[in-house]
């Protein structure tokens, strides 16, 4: 299995160094330009959040026109542990985008003379159970678009899926205060933050959605199409 995911990452290679390099801009631009810390925090937990999925689904196109599924199940792995590859790649991206940031936050701490307040261990795993959440749905989504016969079940399927994406991006911009549609101190804005300091709210259900996931591609009638 851990050489199906070497495999994955070294197939994307171009694709993952591409988004790596914007998101070492973003980190950048953010320690160097947001001055108010609640903004600057967000931000960067919103790029830590973004990249690996973008890195890790940014070819989906090409990864179905080359029939991935199809040649994966050929391998002398179950299902499950296709699928838990599947799941496990996104946050091993995860894992190299915060090594980025790490490196980012040691360069701009040494120019600034006041230091910079970044994200606390707490909020990036709330950040990497988001992100274990949204990538399981998505998978989800792909797995259960091959049960999907009806054009009313591909609309769920469809309407399932940004729910969640937009779901999953509200939060960042409800703290944010984008466009000042949010107010400052709310309720709502003090909840969302509460979160950083319990990341098993979002690791759990993260877990949970993962099995479920498993559990669908494990019940594929075919592979041929994806």
């Amino acid at each position: 299995m851990w050489k199906l995911i070497q495999a994955e990452l070294i197939h994307g290679k171009e694709r993952i160094l591409s988004f790596a390099l914007i998101y070492f801009i973003c980190i950048a631009l953010s320690l160097t330009l947001v001055r108010w810390e609640q903004n600057r925090v967000s931000s960067l937990l919103l790029f830590m959040f973004l990249m690996p999925l973008a890195a890790a689904y940014g070819g989906e196109k090409w990864r179905s026109e080359q029939r991935r599924d199809r040649l994966h199940v050929l391998l002398p792995l179950s299902p499950v542990q296709i699928g838990l590859s599947h799941l496990i790649l996104p946050l091993c991206l995860f894992v190299i985008m915060l090594g980025l940031y790490c490196v980012a936050r040691l360069i701009f701490e040494a120019m600034a003379p006041d230091g910079l307040r970044g994200p606390s261990a707490l909020q990036m795993f709330a950040v990497a159970g988001l992100l274990l959440l949204v990538s399981a749905s998505g998978l989800l989504y792909r797995d259960l678009k091959v049960f999907a016969t009806k054009n009313y079940q591909r609309f769920c399927l469809q309407f399932f899926w940004w729910v969640m994406y937009i779901g999953a991006l509200l939060p960042f911009y409800v703290v944010m205060n984008f466009a000042g549609w949010f107010g400052e101190n709310t309720p709502l804005q003090n909840a969302i933050a509460g979160l950083g300091t319990r990341p098993h709210l979002l690791i759990l259900p993260g877990i949970g959605v993962s099995l479920i996931s498993l559990c669908v591609f494990a019940r594929r009638n075919s592979y041929v199409a994806s």
